[in-house]
């Protein structure tokens, strides 16, 4: 009822200014008719105009969303051609609430978890859960056949890995280092808020919320991780040696994997020692950054970019030149071959320890072993051939080969 009110204040408001701008074109047209000189509006017309612009003030501030705070600006060393990225104003603080010595600049973490009602929580779940669809199916379609009670904190677990590997994509090209940075550090601020490791609070932001509301038990060590490795690889350079490609996905992917694990063991009450079923996540991380790192290579190179390892690529006889216009196939395809090994001996490796992992966490590693299988038979069928447009195809049979393997508890 009261937002009823408010916009018919807002609308009459409107109208009754269009009125006034119409009246005063009318009487100057009248004053240039009969040859008068203007000398000022009529005082009702001035009246009319000044209630109407208060009223449409009142009327729009009721209807618009509520205001945000802004936090104290921590970064005070920024250079000129940093101060247009502005993290600071994606969190809700204001500079005299922070500054003022009366008021604490922490909350317990209960009291944050309090101040998210279940409409936000289910609003940030759903867009989490929009943004896991959109961008990155197959997790998606993963999700939906893992324990219901687990799903709302993977859901936005994967949600914050969409979020994070979709920043070098969002930022200005002409100074994306800069500002892929900030936007990381910016998550590492917010984790590190949502968990009690800093005073700051936590982000208003959808997956910030998801992760306040459904996954407040994560591992925060593995989280910093998933953001710290990624700051590392900002600026597009090459990884030096295929070990750092492993130790990239370990970082990324296989902290992802530890942390569904670890979600799945919680809801279905698995006491079982992890940390063997974490090195196996691991090794399967490892094994998918090398086989989508070589499926990613001809869309980066349409960007001049590459990224496989150096090390692979001069044992080969391969350079990033060769690469871009698509010189030394034959060089190409042995570089292509060793990588394609190499993932595949990780995959062997993590699927011969199986039996180490618990049969109720198993669905959270399913996923990534079966995009990984895919696209090393691809690559194989198409004779390690990375400009062959089969590469970016998805499995049109992913779901049926999760759902096989669900069912035989395998990955």
């Amino acid at each position: 009822m009261a937002s009823t009110i408010y916009r018919l204040i807002t609308i009459v408001s409107l109208l009754s200014l269009i009125h006034c701008a119409y009246s005063a074109a009318q009487h100057r047209f009248y004053l240039r008719l009969t040859e008068q000189p203007f000398v000022s509006l009529p005082a009702d017309v001035v009246a009319q105009t000044v209630i109407s612009l208060i009223a449409l003030i009142y009327g729009t501030s009721f209807l618009a969303n509520p205001f945000q705070y802004i936090k104290k600006d921590q970064h005070h060393d920024r250079t000129c051609d940093e101060a247009l990225n502005c993290p600071s104003f994606i969190t809700f603080d204001n500079r005299a609430k922070a500054m003022s010595p009366d008021i604490p600049k922490s909350k317990p973490k209960s009291t944050r978890v309090l101040e998210i009602s279940k409409a936000q929580a289910d609003e940030a779940f759903r867009s989490c859960l929009e943004m896991v669809r959109k961008h990155d199916v197959d997790s998606y379609l993963a999700i939906l056949t893992m324990n219901k009670k687990a799903q709302p904190e993977i859901v936005a677990l994967n949600a914050l890995n969409v979020e994070l590997a979709s920043i070098r994509d969002k930022v200005d090209t002409r100074r994306g280092d800069t500002s892929a940075m900030y936007r990381l550090q910016f998550w590492k601020d917010a984790i590190s808020s949502i968990y009690e490791m800093s005073p700051l609070p936590v982000p208003r932001q959808p997956v910030a919320i998801a992760l306040c509301s459904f996954a407040s038990r994560a591992n925060p060590n593995m989280l910093l991780k998933l953001v710290e490795t990624r700051q590392s690889t900002i600026g597009d350079r090459q990884f030096t040696d295929i070990t750092a490609l492993c130790e990239y996905g370990r970082s990324t992917i296989g902290s992802l994997l530890c942390l569904q694990i670890d979600a799945l063991a919680r809801m279905s009450s698995e006491t079982t020692v992890l940390s063997m079923a974490y090195d196996v996540a691991k090794d399967l991380g490892a094994a998918y950054a090398i086989a989508n790192m070589i499926r990613a290579t001809h869309p980066l190179l349409a960007r001049g970019i590459v990224l496989l390892p150096a090390d692979v690529m001069s044992l080969n006889g391969a350079t990033p030149d060769s690469l871009y216009k698509k010189k030394k196939l034959e060089e190409a395809c042995g570089m292509t071959k060793d990588l394609v090994n190499e993932s595949k001996r990780l995959l062997i490796e993590a699927r011969s320890n199986m039996a180490m992992v618990p049969k109720a966490v198993r669905p959270a590693l399913a996923a990534t072993g079966t995009t990984t299988d895919y696209i090393i038979k691809t690559i194989e069928k198409n004779k390690y051939d990375i400009y062959s447009s089969h590469l970016q195809r998805r499995n049109p049979f992913f779901i049926w080969s999760l759902l096989v393997k669900n069912l035989c508890s395998k990955f």
